[in-house]
């Protein structure tokens, strides 16, 4: 193959990763206080390393932009904060307050890793088993 093809391909596929790197950190930077998001969990819990469990009709109180949490897959989120800067709009966001938003969630950003990275950062327990 020739040298400059394959350079060409490396070239590309590094600015690429570059890119896709420094875009996460410079879009992350404007969420620096993430304290709302486990600010709904008791002292103990947010001091100790346990994981918090709720049950969906806790999560079903928190249905509004005042407080939004939401469940994907098995994890309990508090998307309060990120509702006004969702790139996809606020009402994509506030369509999922108070309940499970796994389908809405998987059917947009499935095997992406920049949305399951953003969202991993405001989890604040898991779901409790019926």
């Amino acid at each position: 193959m020739n040298k400059f093809l394959i350079g060409g391909v490396v070239l590309v596929i590094a600015v690429g990763v570059y890119l896709g790197i420094s875009g996460f950190s410079s879009n992350t930077s404007k969420l620096t206080d993430y304290s709302s998001a486990t600010a709904d969990l008791p002292a103990d819990v947010q001091d100790s390393g346990r994981v918090a469990l709720y049950s969906l009709t806790e999560v079903e109180k928190h249905k509004d932009a005042t407080s939004c949490w939401t469940v994907v897959r098995d994890g309990v989120y508090n998307l309060t904060v990120w509702i006004d800067q969702h790139p996809g709009g606020a009402d994509k966001i506030l369509s999922i307050c108070g309940k499970d938003g796994t389908e809405a969630f998987t059917n947009k950003h499935e095997g992406q890793v920049r949305p399951e990275n953003e969202l991993a950062g405001f989890q604040i327990g898991r779901l409790a088993t019926q």
